[in-house]
């Protein structure tokens, strides 16, 4: 992906900058999202690769979901398609309901993975589309702190304190972008993969390239550090985690 920042001089807001209407089109997203764990001493021990296409349109529909496992640094074996998310469909009013159980009914909770793949991309579109008034160029703004999120009956997490910063004006992909920066460090975690209980940590942060003209991302990337504790275990391992999401149509 080729993309440059342009600094800017400017107090006007980035509602300002970008279309007052967003483009209605539908687009498709393309995911690829990979889990490498590791131990304390940064051995990896296995990684997992998910991948899906996410369309937007006047519902919200997930497609060609599937996982590929290897262990250590082998490489990846054939992809499983994950039958019970692809053609998940649903409303974009719904989005508020993915704090609820009822919402992933037909994703077992074992199946984080999967979950996390309509997080993230709820989470990059809440993070483009809802603060563009309360950004200013280069001035962090807090959105989330010390919040609680329910994951489901599975589960909370804890946000200590996400910034969000517009850092700039770019290109990517030939498309003019305002680009938006994110970072959430120092949140905790419960989550219950059926009888195992997990508690952890998260660091997260990332970008996103949020189109001028039609007021949709283009592309968005997420790096994750968590270190976990599973059940009784008296050592925890360490998972980092990264995620790129990517428009799907032609750029202008």
């Amino acid at each position: 992906m080729l993309c440059y920042i342009l600094a800017l001089s400017t107090l006007q807001t980035l509602k300002d900058t970008v279309a007052k209407t967003q483009d209605s089109k539908p687009l498709s997203y393309h995911c690829v999202c990979e889990y490498l764990t590791m131990d304390t001493k940064g051995t990896l021990l296995a990684k997992k690769r998910i991948q899906a296409n996410y369309w937007v349109d006047k519902t919200l529909k997930w497609t060609d979901v599937s996982v590929a496992e290897a262990s250590g640094d082998r490489p990846y074996g054939a992809e499983t398609p994950q039958a019970f998310m692809n053609g998940l469909t649903y409303e974009p009013s719904q989005v508020k309901n993915d704090d609820k159980e009822g919402f992933f009914a037909k994703i077992p909770s074992q199946n984080v993975e999967c979950r996390n793949l309509i997080w993230d991309a709820h989470m990059f579109e809440g993070f483009a589309y809802d603060h563009l008034d309360a950004m200013k160029l280069n001035e962090p703004v807090s959105i989330s702190k010390d919040k609680d999120s329910s994951l489901g009956d599975a589960g909370n997490f804890h946000d200590h304190n996400t910034k969000l910063t517009w850092i700039g004006e770019g290109e990517s992909h030939g498309t003019k972008c305002v680009l938006i920066r994110y970072e959430s460090f120092f949140n905790t975690f419960t989550y219950k993969m059926g009888t195992i209980a997990v508690t952890g940590t998260s660091e997260y942060w990332g970008d996103i390239w949020l189109s001028k003209r039609t007021k949709r991302i283009e592309n968005a990337n997420l790096n994750e550090s968590v270190t976990v504790l599973i059940g009784d275990a008296k050592v925890p391992f360490r998972s980092f985690r990264l995620l790129t999401f990517e428009a799907k149509r032609d750029k202008g």
